[in-house]
């Protein structure tokens, strides 16, 4: 006696369709990197390491106190910081902004936010570089980051001039920052 048998995404087709999908997508790692900050000049750069591509999402005035204290955060990644850590580490007696400020003014909001900062008022803890690991243990998808990388302020290296021209018909008020992220 002869048996037929049947594909298997035929009988369960709900299962079949998420192991093709598995099968399907490329091999990765959980300690592969997808996204850094780079903290270049006091520029907040972020990093698309996948893509290949980065966008400037802010720039702190010179000597700012957002700026100082984005620098000792940057040179401290991935290990809690404390309020007063960083006021002896930047040589200020009085800090103004404390650290959920600093990420406001940095313009990391949302997922973003999440993906890098943990944070309140007086501890944080910066990710930097965020690997697969932590975008799963998060629950962030990949394309949840993607319109913050749409969301340019100003050109970077590889963006070049063209942006630049575009960035330029930009009215003044859209380009100025809260003043208190001038501090």
């Amino acid at each position: 006696m002869r048996q037929t048998t049947q594909p298997i995404f035929q009988e369960y087709p709900q299962q079949s369709a998420t192991i093709y999908r598995l099968y399907k997508a490329p091999l990765v790692k959980p300690d592969q990197v997808v996204f850094r900050i780079n903290g270049h000049e006091g520029r907040v750069i972020l990093m698309d390491e996948i893509a290949e591509r980065s966008v400037e999402r802010h720039r702190p005035n010179f000597y700012s106190q957002t700026d100082l204290m984005y620098s000792y955060i940057v040179r401290n990644p991935n290990r809690v910081i404390t309020i007063d850590e960083v006021r002896k580490g930047i040589d200020r007696r009085y800090l103004s902004l404390d650290f959920t400020q600093v990420v406001s003014c940095l313009k990391f909001t949302g997922k973003l936010r999440e993906l890098f900062f943990r944070s309140s008022k007086s501890h944080l803890i910066f990710y930097n570089p965020v690997t697969i690991a932590r975008m799963q243990m998060l629950e962030i998808a990949y394309e949840d980051i993607i319109p913050y990388l749409a969301e340019k302020s100003y050109p970077t290296f590889k963006q070049g001039l063209s942006h630049t021209m575009k960035h330029s018909d930009m009215s003044q008020n859209e380009r100025l920052a809260p003043s208190e992220c001038m501090q």
